[in-house]
């Protein structure tokens, strides 16, 4: 099978659409700010055979020193910190922050960042570092 790649465009939307559903994929919604890059592989009948999206995201880290005050001083800062965080966040172009927790801190506090809009991510993350 002979293949061109080249840069989507909205009239590609529905067959990325319809690949992403045979997989069961949710996909950010293509003319999002966030999905920054685009492309297709097409056949030589110029149907998209494949996709590939990068969406801009960020990773949140937030730490807290354990020693310092209550638990409910420690989560009220925390709770304070997480809705700056958002809104600087959306600021500077972001749709969503990904964190990645521990397995013992996934649990309860998982529960907990769920309280203030997080939600756990379907599927395992892979990374690729585009460095060196």
């Amino acid at each position: 099978m002979r293949i061109a790649f080249r840069d989507a465009k909205e009239a590609d939307y529905a067959a990325i659409e319809a690949m992403a559903a045979l997989h069961d994929y949710a996909l950010p919604p293509l003319g999002d700010r966030s999905v920054v890059v685009k492309f297709v592989a097409e056949d030589l009948s110029g149907k998209p055979v494949m996709a590939a999206l990068a969406k801009l995201t960020a990773e949140a880290v937030v730490i807290s020193d354990p020693r310092l005050g209550t638990p409910q001083e420690r989560w009220e800062t925390i709770r304070y910190g997480n809705e700056i965080l958002r809104l600087q966040s959306f600021a500077a172009g972001f749709n969503e922050l990904h964190s990645w927790l521990t397995e013992d801190a996934s649990g309860r506090f998982g529960r907990r960042l769920e309280t203030l809009g997080w939600r756990r991510s379907r599927g395992q993350c892979y990374v690729l570092d585009l460095e060196g």
